[in-house]
């Protein structure tokens, strides 16, 4: 029976579009988590595809699969929906698609591998994007995904809650979930693993200004608008501190699903 995810998220498309857009431009600098993650998802790729394979990055942002790969001889064609990200990609001598994850503008079983690093949690129907995975690869062809998952930014989730009820951090999806909306598309889950990383920040101010740089804050269609206000930020802090904090600083907490999919 399919596992329905209509209605699992509520993100405004357009408000991600624009969050990312905004930090294109110093992505790279920023992302460290984004590219341990890619590198870990890189490292299983090349157990997999040949000199000369079509992979399709859906969700290539500034192109680095592209760089990084240079010596594999992939073709590689980036796909983000960020018109900023793809102009970087594109600078860097990559070729990219302006297009979203959940309509992939290839025809049927046309591309040798799928690579898709920390984009999903970005879509709100993700079974959507499995099924296009499964329709574009060719039989018995592989696709590498990465997603955050359920228990990422709980401490910071835990501590907005002191200060109202509106969804302030997105939400993450189960590991159960995502392996079962795969194999609902016709994906074969032939490796999975769960990896916990912890950072540590000095302040809940810190912490935030870091997500906003790589575009990765509030997009919830149901979020508050506008700032907050002195006196909730001091709240939030005393409260992490209080509930979360060790001799380190604030501790931020990424649950990251890796996934090794193959279409049946």
């Amino acid at each position: 029976m399919a596992r329905a995810t209509t209605g699992y998220r509520s993100l405004d498309p357009l408000t991600v579009q624009r969050k990312f857009g905004r930090a294109a431009e110093h992505y790279d600098s920023a992302a460290w988590l984004q590219q341990s993650v890619r590198k870990a998802c890189y490292a299983k790729a090349r157990e997999l595809w040949s000199p000369g394979s079509l992979v399709v990055d859906v969700g290539s942002g500034t192109g680095a699969l592209y760089d990084e790969s240079r010596s594999d001889c992939w073709r590689i064609i980036g796909l983000d929906f960020s018109v900023e990200m793809c102009r970087i990609a594109q600078k860097r001598g990559c070729r990219v698609v302006h297009a979203s994850a959940d309509c992939v503008p290839f025809t049927d079983a046309s591309v040798d591998g799928v690579f898709s690093s920390l984009m999903l949690q970005w879509i709100n129907d993700p079974q959507v994007v499995f099924q296009e995975f499964a329709r574009v690869l060719r039989e018995d062809a592989y696709a590498i995904v990465s997603t955050l998952t359920c228990g990422t930014l709980h401490e910071l989730i835990d501590s907005f809650s002191v200060i109202d009820r509106a969804p302030h951090v997105t939400q993450f999806a189960e590991p159960v979930a995502v392996h079962g909306w795969a194999a609902d598309a016709g994906l074969e889950v032939a490796w999975s693993d769960e990896v916990t990383k912890i950072e540590h920040h000095s302040n809940a101010r810190s912490l935030m200004e870091s997500l906003r740089t790589i575009g990765a804050t509030n997009a919830h269609s149901g979020r508050r608008k506008g700032l907050m206000t002195p006196r909730q930020l001091e709240r939030l802090e005393r409260t992490y501190a209080t509930q979360h904090g060790v001799a380190q600083g604030l501790p931020v907490t990424w649950q990251i699903l890796y996934m090794l999919l193959r279409r049946a």
